[in-house]
C-alpha cells in the first residue's frame, strides 16, 4: 500500500504514523476493554 519512492516520502511517513497510530488504537481498545471487564466483576462482586 506503502510506496517508497524518494518523491512520495511524506506519504510513506504519513502511512508509518497511521499503522503506529492503528497499533495505538488496538492497545488501547483492548485496554478499555479489559477495564470494563474489570468494573464490572467489581460490581457484581459488590452487588452480591
Amino acid at each position: 500500500m506503502c510506496y517508497a519512492s524518494k518523491m512520495f516520502q511524506p506519504c510513506q511517513r504519513f502511512c508509518e504514523l497511521r499503522r503506529n497510530f492503528s497499533l495505538l488504537i488496538q492497545n488501547s481498545t483492548s485496554f478499555l476493554v479489559q477495564l470494563m471487564h474489570i468494573l464490572c466483576d467489581s460490581r457484581r462482586i459488590s452487588v452480591t
